[in-house]
């Protein structure tokens, strides 16, 4: 049976939450491989994750899903979304993953769902402890996304972007945008509000 543990780590000073789970069985001599998962653009880890976390347990593998920086449990500042920082918070937590007694910090991998996966993707590029990726449902294409939209929302989304880079050169600040700009089909907002009342963090 799988082992959890909630633990915590840090990202440039910011305290992460994160949940590892271990594989039932002792660990070989060499350490169980380690795999961090990295959720998706309105995700946290509580969504999604842990049924596929567990199967990677129940394989042997021992699995951590997080929470980056301003999401979820993990302190800072809420829902600021910036890939540079997620891609830093995945590589603190497989630093974090590596230090726990049952990983073979030599065999290190990352898994990440759609807005995590371009992030597992970078967070690999630059880190060479990284031994494997998986992506699911990883964004294919931004321009394609957008040319989605609507034309209104579009040129909304347009001039609110050109407005937005006045004010964080005038002001040091940039506005904040709700995801549902981005993931406006009706299926994204149902699912949205459903996972909004299991897990309000």
């Amino acid at each position: 049976m799988v082992r959890t543990h909630d633990v915590d780590f840090y990202s440039w000073g910011t305290r992460c939450s994160a949940v590892i789970r271990v594989p039932g069985e002792a660990a070989p001599t060499t350490g169980w491989p380690g795999v961090v998962m990295a959720h998706g653009f309105r995700g946290i880890k509580e969504w999604l994750l842990p049924p596929m976390a567990e199967r990677l347990a129940d394989a042997g593998f021992v699995v951590m899903t997080f929470d980056y920086r301003g999401f979820g449990t993990s302190d800072g500042e809420r829902g600021l979304l910036v890939p540079a920082h997620q891609v830093e918070d995945v590589r603190n937590a497989l630093t974090f993953l590596g230090t726990v007694d049952s990983v073979d910090p030599r065999r290190l991998g990352l898994w990440g769902t759609s807005f995590g996966c371009g992030i597992a993707i970078e967070a690999a590029a630059r880190d060479e402890r990284v031994k494997v990726v998986v992506g699911q449902v990883g964004p294919g294409s931004v321009p394609r996304m957008l040319a989605q939209l609507p034309p209104e929302r579009r040129q909304g989304l347009a001039e609110m972007l050109a407005a937005d880079a006045v004010q964080r050169v005038r002001r040091g600040s940039g506005a904040t945008i709700d995801p549902a700009v981005l993931l406006n089909s009706a299926e994204s907002d149902e699912v949205f509000a459903e996972a909004v009342k299991l897990w309000p963090h």
